[in-house]
């Protein structure tokens, strides 16, 4: 996911789908190295209301899999409250925090089975 202006669809699921699911951070194309740092996220539904129990950690192996976070969905993003904006959030050991992406969210569709 980049770090610019233009938000885009990062994920499309089915309604019910709580499988972690690989995304990727980056800084101006480059894959950011998040060791140290630590990834939350916002993600809010259609109407705005925050979304409970989304679950984001980043990769363990940052070497091999820079910028490589898991969102694990919540069992209650239905469709119906769909499509959901995202951001995440990566602060660092000094406390500076960056999200992305800078800008307009990306979004989660998801679909009925």
């Amino acid at each position: 996911m980049a770090n610019s202006a233009k938000a885009r669809n990062v994920l499309d699921l089915v309604e019910g789908w709580t499988k972690a699911e690989p995304l990727r951070l980056y800084d101006n194309g480059t894959p950011t190295d998040l060791t140290g740092k630590t990834v939350t996220h916002e993600i809010h539904d259609n109407a705005g209301g925050v979304v409970a129990g989304v679950v984001v950690t980043a990769d363990a192996d940052q070497v091999a899999n820079p910028g490589r976070v898991w969102l694990t969905p919540a069992a209650g993003m239905t469709n119906a409250l769909s499509p959901f904006s995202l951001h995440f959030v990566v602060t660092d050991g000094a406390g500076t925090v960056v999200k992305y992406p800078n800008g307009p969210a990306s979004t989660i569709t998801v679909y009925k089975p």
